[in-house]
């Protein structure tokens, strides 16, 4: 821990800092200004040095830990993220820290961010009844407010806002215009807050850091702003097989973030960053089944979705209202599915 303190202090934000990452964005002759975090403190955050992003250091915090932890360790690197900013050691900088290598639940330990998950954020007329034991225990977690296979949105904005230091608020936005106007947002984000942000990604089966963007204006106040590229962090062992991306750390084109539908998978089917809204994957991600958003068939709300068909991002933000509350791309608070 004093180590990555020291390595924390020696790679503070500084015009080096900048000039690195003027250097890395230029792929041509355009005027590119990054916006987002700090991709140095992301190496300790994450153990991912975007400069050798096909491996982690021996005893980091990534990769996942499991095949179903992709939502605990993005929660892990934001929380790494936000100590540093705060000038504080990280409080998970082992893989250990995601939870059980087993991926059961019985085996979680204290001080693991799922045990937190299943002890300490459960939501209000939860915890949802359990189906299954094991790494088939639907809710996966019970922070889940939907019988998700992994950490459903609500799971992993409480989690932030539970587990961040200091009087930081995060909150899950949804987006039902489409991938451009979530993108924007992601951007607008990072521009105001410097923190990285959660985009569930690949229509709701991964979710991945969105640290920076490079774009042709400030996403605050260019209306006109162009988006160029993202800043990706993968937790995705790649061990098990190219995922989304061949990298822990991609600097991914706008228009393949868009767009494309044939990335790296072990798995056939479409793959996409995000081209592809939420979907219910087979009903491993479904829509939420308790809260005031409960959607879809057996709820109170039959006939309408939630997180299927949109796109959702956690993100820092100013609402000092609960975690349990969602937003849309209006900044407004939703009171419904």
């Amino acid at each position: 821990m004093v180590l990555l303190t020291l390595i924390g202090s020696l790679l503070g934000e500084t015009p080096l800092t900048a000039t690195l990452f003027e250097a890395h964005a230029a792929t041509s002759n355009e005027s590119l200004t990054y916006y987002g975090a700090d991709l140095q403190k992301m190496t300790i955050a994450t153990g991912v040095d975007f400069k050798r992003p096909s491996t982690v250091s021996k005893g980091r915090p990534w990769p996942q830990r499991t095949d179903n932890y992709c939502f605990v360790s993005v929660v892990q690197a934001m929380v790494n993220y936000a100590d540093l900013k705060e000038g504080l050691q990280i409080r998970y900088p082992t893989q250990n820290d995601q939870g059980p290598a087993s991926g059961d639940p019985a085996d979680e330990t204290k001080g693991q961010i799922l045990y937190d998950m299943d002890h300490f954020m459960i939501p209000h007329n939860g915890p949802l009844k359990t189906v299954g034991v094991g790494k088939k225990r639907r809710p996966y977690t019970l922070a889940n407010i939907a019988y998700d296979f992994g950490g459903d949105p609500r799971a992993q904005a409480f989690a932030m806002a539970y587990e961040a230091p200091g009087n930081a608020f995060y909150h899950e936005y949804i987006y039902h215009t489409g991938p451009e106007a979530a993108t924007l947002g992601i951007a607008k984000a990072l521009a105001r807050y410097s923190e990285p942000v959660i985009a569930v990604v690949n229509h709701g089966q991964h979710s991945v850091i969105v640290a920076g963007v490079w774009a042709t204006g400030n996403p605050l106040t260019d209306d006109d702003v162009q988006i160029r590229a993202l800043a990706v962090y993968n937790s995705w062992d790649q061990s098990r097989g190219a995922y989304l991306s061949k990298d822990y750390y991609t600097r991914v084109t706008y228009n393949d973030w868009i767009n494309a539908t044939d990335l790296p998978s072990p798995w056939k089917g479409v793959t996409s960053w995000f081209s592809q809204a939420y979907q219910s994957n087979r009903n491993l991600d479904p829509d939420p089944s308790i809260s005031p958003y409960q959607a879809g068939p057996g709820t109170r709300n039959p006939d309408v979705q939630h997180w299927i068909g949109n796109y959702i991002i956690i993100q820092r933000d100013n609402h000092f209202v609960s975690a349990n509350f969602t937003f849309d791309e209006n900044d407004q608070i939703m009171l419904e599915p």
